[in-house]
């Protein structure tokens, strides 16, 4: 299964050196569109290049990277949605996968990709710490984004030594993750605010695919 998504990623992964703005996109045949969160696929490439030897799957890690950089990244350092859509809360998102790269595969990769991760986690982690604390953030994410900050902080207290993340999210869970928990063990909020009950059967709103992963 990773062998068939992989290269049907690279199928549709767009080569053109001189082009910033198309080189490493992938075309979406969904709709035709280049979607910014395709910098996400740097995890799997380089588990499919680690596993296979084959070098396109880190061309493609590499690719990935490198159009976010130049056309998802903000002036502050975080990654906006796409290129219509300034969300920019996924960039928790891109910084998981750059972490569990760095952190099964760093020794690895080539030294010039590496540093470049690195920078860009070290970067992300920042901002990241800097946004969930923000009452604006409290009010416009639910709790998906939540859970993966606390993973996000968690890791980056570990590799970067810092123990201010590790701190943010041991209160992320305290604060906020520990009491949506219903009492079938489902994860509530994929709503704002996270515990509200539906009207008429006061049901809580719980999204299967969050809890899954």
């Amino acid at each position: 299964l990773l062998d068939r998504w992989c290269d049907g990623l690279v199928a549709h992964q767009l080569s053109y050196p001189n082009d910033r703005g198309l080189d490493g996109a992938m075309v979406c045949s969904a709709c035709a569109y280049l979607h910014g969160r395709i910098g996400d696929t740097v995890y799997p490439f380089v588990v499919q290049w680690d596993m296979t030897g084959d070098e396109k799957y880190l061309v493609a890690a590499r690719k990935v990277i490198g159009w976010c950089e130049a056309n998802t990244l903000c002036s502050d350092g975080s990654y906006m949605n796409d290129l219509k859509t300034p969300w920019n809360y996924i960039t928790v998102f891109s910084q998981i996968a750059i972490g569990k790269t760095l952190r099964e595969f760093g020794p690895k990769l080539p030294t010039d990709f590496r540093d470049q991760l690195e920078g860009i986690y070290a970067r992300q982690s920042r901002w990241l710490y800097a946004c969930f604390q923000s009452p604006k953030t409290a009010a416009a994410v639910e709790v998906n984004y939540w859970g993966n900050q606390a993973e996000a902080m968690a890791e980056a207290g570990v590799k970067l030594g810092e123990p201010k993340y590790t701190a943010e999210a041991q209160k992320i869970v305290d604060t906020r993750l520990k009491k949506l928990f219903a009492a079938d063990g489902m994860l509530m909020g994929e709503i704002v605010p996270a515990d509200r009950k539906s009207a008429v059967r006061g049901l809580a709103a719980v999204d299967l695919g969050y809890n899954l992963e």
